[in-house]
């Protein structure tokens, strides 16, 4: 009371002026973006991003077929060289590899070896050349096995990785990670036209690696079919659609590795159960697709796609969130995704 009864008393220009308080800015809240997605398709993006990480449960297509199916994983490695002309190749058919023998002389990995002669201008030979080593993959079963008339598969996901073994002294040259449009062979084209491609990257030779994944760009790969009608091409015929090309010092090692997935239904195989899931299916597919294959660790590029599948579904709802608020644009992202009632699995970006 005696600090206003003076300050009535002094001269205007000495007054001191009173000042309200200004509140606190209240602090907002974080909130965490939940992505909800059946648990096929959580698993499918997974493996499609990242083949060579450890999935449980092991993937299934997340599409309009839903059968019960056995779910295996196969793993196919070798070892391919520089030839006398400082090129080589590593190329692989995803297809070919739930059997683990050459019956239908369809292997999975063409390694080139030391001796080739290519150069710039040559045509990677068909399977039969001696240019070629072959590797066949760990399944548990023959061609024999799954060439029965009540057994189908299909190709769920696959991806092939290749690292530098050689010496540090010798580390050079290059890489060219390839993926053929619609899955076309790499076969029959030249280590200049392969490079050249939209969808190759180029990257320098390295020890920490390259990747380039199978990609289902046509709905016919998606379908269950005999081991002999299965494929992309309907059948066997040199398809490798995805492979490395490089070039270095004559007698360098790579280490090739070839990882892939599959969906097998028959009377004799143990089932487990498929998902429905449209929505995750599209949402996955539009997020993992790229026009060349992509360079660093598949662990970095599954991250890449975990945030652009997060934005497409929330621009999906901006509108929403416009016009009838945040709670109900979060709603509209959870049932959307969601895609009605049926086991999930929440991601947390």
């Amino acid at each position: 009371m005696n600090s206003n009864r003076n300050n009535k008393n002094k001269p205007r220009s000495q007054r001191k002026k009173r000042t309200k308080r200004s509140k606190p800015t209240p602090k907002r809240k974080q909130t965490l973006t939940y992505i909800r997605m059946s648990e096929c398709a959580a698993s499918y993006m997974r493996a499609l991003c990242d083949p060579f990480s450890s999935i449980d449960p092991l993937p299934c297509i997340p599409d309009a077929i839903t059968l019960p199916s056995y779910k295996m994983r196969v793993v196919t490695r070798g070892v391919a060289y520089v030839g006398a002309s400082g090129f080589g190749a590593a190329i692989a058919d995803p297809w070919s590899s739930p059997w683990n023998d050459n019956g239908p002389n369809d292997p999975p990995l063409l390694l080139s070896n030391a001796s080739n002669a290519w150069t710039a201008a040559t045509f990677l030979p068909a399977v039969t050349s001696t240019d070629w080593s072959q590797a066949h993959s760990n399944s548990l079963f023959a061609f024999t096995t799954l060439n029965q008339p009540m057994v189908n598969l299909r190709l769920v996901a696959g991806g092939l990785r290749i690292r530098y073994t050689g010496t540090t002294l010798n580390e050079g040259g290059q890489v060219a990670v390839t993926r053929v449009p619609s899955n076309i062979t790499m076969i029959g084209n030249t280590p200049l036209f392969l490079e050249n491609m939209a969808n190759t990257s180029v990257a320098p030779v390295s020890r920490k690696g390259n990747f380039v994944n199978y990609y289902p760009d046509a709905l016919g790969t998606l379908s269950y079919n005999s081991v002999t009608a299965f494929s992309h091409g309907g059948g066997f015929g040199d398809q490798y659609p995805i492979g490395f090309v490089f070039t270095g010092t004559p007698g360098n090692s790579f280490y090739v590795e070839l990882v892939t997935y599959f969906e097998v239904i028959g009377t004799t195989f143990p089932q487990t159960a498929s998902q429905l899931d449209t929505v995750g299916y599209s949402a996955v597919m539009n997020a993992a697709q790229s026009i060349a294959p992509p360079l660093g660790t598949p662990a970095a590029w599954y991250s890449n796609v975990l945030s652009r599948l997060s934005g497409s579904f929330i621009d999906g709802v901006s509108t929403v969130a416009t016009q009838l608020g945040t709670a109900a644009a979060n709603t509209a992202v959870h049932l959307a995704i969601a895609g009605g009632r049926r086991a999930t699995r929440t991601l947390e970006l």
